[in-house]
């Protein structure tokens, strides 16, 4: 108790703590998304992603970090210690963060709307929300956080943005070659004409159906 009372007393050590406290929340969140199921293909290339690039590598970080404890290598449990081996995960942990606060608020993220916060935290989840993320709104969603001055971040991104732009590309040559869709839903409106003959059918993708990637 005394040991407790000494170090919450100490204004570094609370920050410290907050910090790691941030730090575990954030990878809780990615962890969750990454593994619940998805309804649509663009979504689970993303949790794939990262989970081998963001979920996995933590805890790996982590569990070196407590074997090195374990085995007597570091004296004691100095804090600082501790986030100067997992501090470079923070920003990348806080840019992943925003990019899930904005799928859990679906599509309508991408008007700059405000919603909840935590995203994938829990079973209060929006489903609905999640059904919304065909591939290419959530490239355009993407692409906009990919614009970022962290190098590790924007990295991250970019490796999503050219998977689900395959799944994308895909579905739509699989359309325009054969009239199918692939595995990835394509927004398409269409019109009937009965004025000549035979009858034929227009397809139109509407512009807010369309990625918006950088030229």
């Amino acid at each position: 108790l005394e040991f407790r009372r000494v170090l919450f007393d100490l204004p570094g050590e609370r920050t410290t703590l907050l910090r790691l406290s941030a730090l575990a929340t954030l990878h809780q969140a990615v962890t969750y998304f990454c593994t619940r199921t998805h309804p649509t293909s663009s979504l689970s290339a993303l949790a794939a992603i990262l989970t081998t690039q963001i979920s996995r590598p933590y805890t790996a970080d982590v569990l070196a970090l407590e074997e090195r404890l374990l085995r007597g290598e570091i004296d004691g449990l100095p804090l600082a210690l501790v986030m100067a081996e997992m501090g470079e995960w923070e920003g990348l942990l806080s840019g992943v963060g925003r990019l899930l606060d904005a799928l859990e608020r679906g599509p309508t993220a991408l008007e700059g709307k405000s919603a909840r916060r935590v995203a994938f935290a829990g079973p209060d989840v929006d489903d609905g929300a999640e059904q919304e993320w065909t591939a290419s709104p959530l490239l355009t969603l993407l692409s906009r956080h990919s614009n970022t001055g962290l190098t590790s971040l924007a990295s991250l991104l970019q490796s999503c943005i050219s998977a689900i732009s395959t799944l994308y590309l895909a579905s739509l040559s699989s359309f325009l070659i054969w009239g199918l869709p692939g595995r990835e839903p394509l927004v398409l409106s269409t019109s009937t004409s009965t004025s000549s003959s035979p009858s034929s059918t227009t397809y139109t993708f509407p512009p807010t159906s369309l990625p918006h990637l950088p030229a």
